[in-house]
């Protein structure tokens, strides 16, 4: 929650790199949508675009769920 009462969600988007891990924290408005995440990740690292993307959920009992 930001302080200024506007609601926001933190993501530690961790990548596994040939042995490695690269990752960004990011602080952004909960009103974004996935199309906005996306381009928000293309930024923090670099990328340009270039590749499908796909987000899914994982909940605390291991069970994902993909969007529709």
């Amino acid at each position: 929650m930001a302080g200024n009462g506007n609601t926001a969600f933190r993501f530690r988007v961790t990548l596994r790199l040939d042995g490695r891990e690269c990752w960004r924290e990011i602080l952004v408005p909960a009103s974004l949508t996935f199309f906005d995440l996306h381009a928000v990740l293309q930024e923090c690292f670099m990328w340009y675009g270039e590749h499908l993307f796909c987000f899914c959920a994982t909940f605390p009992n291991g069970k994902q769920e993909f969007p529709k």
